[in-house]
């Protein structure tokens, strides 16, 4: 049955003759095969692993590079005006920064819309779960609507309150106003699309999702332009045009996401599967069969050229069979791993990774306003610092992105031996890549400072802080990568609990204390080194200690345990 590798595909007539879509099957089936584990390690390749991480982390920078876009533009624009003898320039970017600092601290907050239904999504899919598959995408959309108007609501209910913390001016809050009441209306649409990005990536789509977000991308800068360049709508058309985008975004996104399911059965209803034999407009019953079977033979004989011995090509072709067999004994939706699923446990899940997005972003907002009580020679080095910072997490990011969505569709196949080994690529990749880039900011020190600052007290600022700042990338590196593996359990309560023992334990008194004993950028950020340090520390010893000895135990008795047992349960570590 190729239970790991069914993949199926549409017809576009069902007249269409059976080697024509005997051939499409085949085609999908070579991709498919692919990116499926190797027999002849269990695992995914180096070179595979690194293509995937790259795709992950342009998916991943795309936006926050069309944010930048955004605000060059409209920093053009209100120059453009502030010339021509219209108001300052200086207000219309103030209100600006303070209303985009709350929506994205907001949306941030809500990533669980990304990540939650990305594992969940890839485990289902592992196992060939079609029916909770379903259940999870549907989930998926509509706690991403409803976080989304919960934002929105929230931060029209607290508008006051966030201009009195930012400090503004009565003209720049007049401004803001003109801005925040059509911005905030996109928050709802805005994660649907980042839901449907994590529902793709779940799908192991992750060059559609990531072709989604460029386009998505691109079109919001040509909004952009043409609001406050052609037009000369300012902030008020620049909200406007950003709503307009991300409604009909949100609208593709979510076809994309029914047209790309990887089996027919996956948003077929249960009344549809009791009809006799007419399913889908798209897929029927001997399109899945055909492709499953071509799936497999097609994966066999590339192992066989590639020179694997025959008789693991053909053990491993006869367990698949065995698992095919049991798994669509008497359901024809495969085994149900959403007994224990449903939406209580899917707001639990939601909420500690809520709790933990929280507390990261608090933490950083913190470092700020503690740097800026330091004076505004090291309040701007500590910006620089910041997004530098920023930018080398988003490309590290890609790592945690392919070990979620990888190691959460093994462990729905059980499949512990390519779980490990997989896993042990990718934390490899990463800290080389974290090594690298530390090597890059120790030999590159002046070079880069240079190109965000002339500034001779600045400068001096940073060169204090950059050692730091360099040997810090490869412990973040690290993070990112065993975040990743951790998120493919779906025990976000381990992340969870990290991030309150590290941040409110450790990081907030720690950070009171090195300002007023050391008063000095380069305390602040070894604070946040060691709260780095020990989310590091706290996952190596969950994954290597905890998870790895589990998996090892399971696939050596030959049991199908899963995340379920005992060991994995919330209470059970």
């Amino acid at each position: 049955h190729g239970r790991r590798h069914r993949h199926q595909f549409r017809s576009s007539s069902p007249r269409q003759g059976a080697p024509a879509r005997a051939a499409r099957a085949r085609l999908r089936a070579r991709r498919a095969a692919a990116a499926a584990p190797s027999a002849m390690d269990g695992g995914i390749g180096w070179a595979r692993l690194a293509s995937l991480s790259a795709v992950a982390a342009v998916n991943d920078a795309i936006a926050p590079l069309a944010a930048l876009l955004e605000l060059v533009v409209l920093s053009a624009a209100l120059s453009r005006d502030e010339d021509r003898g219209g108001p300052d320039a200086a207000e219309g970017l103030a209100a600006y920064g303070a209303v985009i600092s709350a929506v994205t601290f907001a949306l941030n907050i809500f990533n669980f819309v990304v990540i939650v239904n990305m594992s969940g999504v890839a485990r289902a899919v592992g196992a060939s779960a079609w029916a909770e598959t379903g259940r999870r995408v549907r989930t998926a959309f509509a706690a991403a609507a409803a976080s989304g108007a919960l934002c929105a609501a929230v931060l029209i209910a607290l508008e006051v309150p966030v201009y009195a913390l930012y400090a503004l001016e009565p003209s720049v809050e007049d401004k803001a106003r003109t801005y925040i009441r059509f911005r905030v209306m996109a928050m709802p649409f805005q994660l649907v699309v980042r839901a449907a990005g994590g529902v793709l990536q779940g799908f192991h789509r992750l060059h559609l999702a990531t072709g989604l977000n460029s386009v998505l991308s691109l079109v919001l800068v040509a909004s952009n332009v043409l609001a406050l360049s052609i037009l000369d709508s300012g902030l008020h058309g620049l909200a406007v045009s950003t709503l307009i985008v991300y409604v009909m975004a949100a609208g593709v996104s979510v076809a994309l996401v029914f047209r790309s399911a990887p089996n027919s059965r996956v948003f077929r209803s249960a009344s549809s599967d009791q009809d006799d034999g007419a399913g889908s407009p798209y897929f029927s019953a001997e399109d899945d069969a055909a492709a499953a079977a071509l799936a497999v033979a097609a994966e066999a004989e590339d192992d066989l050229h590639a020179g694997t011995d025959a008789e693991v090509v053909y053990e491993r072709l006869r367990q698949q069979g065995n698992d095919g067999e049991t798994s669509h004994a008497g359901d024809s939706d495969g085994p149900d791993l959403g007994a224990g699923f449903s939406p209580c446990e899917f707001l639990r899940q939601a909420s500690n990774m809520i709790i933990r997005s929280f507390l990261l972003s608090f933490s950083l907002w913190l470092m700020s306003v503690f740097a800026s009580r330091l004076g505004t020679s090291q309040m701007a080095a500590h910006q620089i610092a910041v997004n530098l910072w920023t930018l080398i997490s988003y490309i590290v990011d890609g790592f945690a992105d392919v070990a979620t969505m990888l190691g959460a569709k093994f462990l729905g196949q059980k499949a512990y031996a390519s779980l490990k080994l997989t896993f042990n690529r990718l934390i490899a990749m990463s800290l080389a890549v974290g090594v690298l880039f530390t090597v890059v900011f120790l030999v590159g020190q002046d070079a880069m400072i240079g190109l965000f600052t002339s500034s001779e007290s600045t400068v001096s600022h940073l060169r204090a802080l950059w050692p730091l700042l360099a040997c810090m990338q490869s412990v973040n590196s690290l993070v990112f990568a065993y975040d990743g593996v951790i998120y493919a359990t779906e025990r976000y309560d381990l992340v969870r609990n990290i991030m309150i023992v590290g941040c409110l334990v450790w990081f907030v008194p720690a950070l009171i204390a090195a300002y007023h004993w050391f008063h000095t950028l380069v305390a602040i950020w070894a604070v946040k080194a060691v709260l780095n340090a020990w989310r590091a520390g706290s996952a190596v010893w969950i994954t290597h200690l905890l998870f790895y000895p589990r998996w090892v135990t399971s696939a050596d008795q030959g049991s199908p345990h899963s995340l379920s047992s005992p060991f994995m349960t919330q209470g059970g570590v």
